[in-house]
């Protein structure tokens, strides 16, 4: 029986130490996921402005489509009366 016990408790003495080990490094990798998370934040932030800029440029360059096609059709029936004339 004390033989049984003696290996039961070098089990557990063997459970803690291991479990110590593994559990002593549990606030650096705390530590460094709270980094990563930031770090991912941040880029995404970055991309929001990126997508935004990109949305704005997309959005001036359809603006100055409808402009230029609404300076042809006014500017094209003036042109057809000169070249009538001619």
């Amino acid at each position: 029986m004390k033989k049984k016990l003696t290996i039961v408790a070098d089990c557990f003495v063997a459970i803690e130490i291991s479990t110590g080990k593994l559990l002593s490094k549990t606030p650096h990798t705390i530590c460094l996921g709270k980094d990563r998370i930031s770090n991912l934040r941040y880029e995404h932030k970055l991309l929001q402005l990126r997508i935004q800029q990109f949305q704005q440029i997309i959005s001036l360059i359809f603006l100055g489509r409808q402009m230029w096609r609404r300076y042809l059709q006014f500017s094209s029936p003036t042109k057809s009366v000169h070249q009538r004339e001619r």
